[in-house]
């Protein structure tokens, strides 16, 4: 589609138009976050108690972890 020039006939408003009509939540996807960001600035706070739990139901000994831990604490 954008190989040789921008679209035309419209498309470029279309695509704003399905942009703007998406929702939109304020966070960032967990992965886009920076390394002064926690997890808490990716999900919601129902959400991430519900990851919290299942964290430390299901890995107790926190042999998963990645940049930005669950826990709230850097593993």
């Amino acid at each position: 589609m954008y190989m040789l020039s921008l679209p035309g006939d419209g498309v470029l408003e279309r695509q704003r138009e399905l942009a703007a009509a998406l929702p939109v939540s304020g966070r960032k996807p967990l992965t886009f976050l920076a390394p002064h960001e926690t997890a808490a600035d990716a999900f919601a706070p129902d959400a991430l108690a519900r990851l919290r739990a299942i964290k430390r139901e299901r890995d107790p000994g926190n042999v998963f972890r990645s940049n930005f831990p669950v826990t709230g604490t850097p593993a």
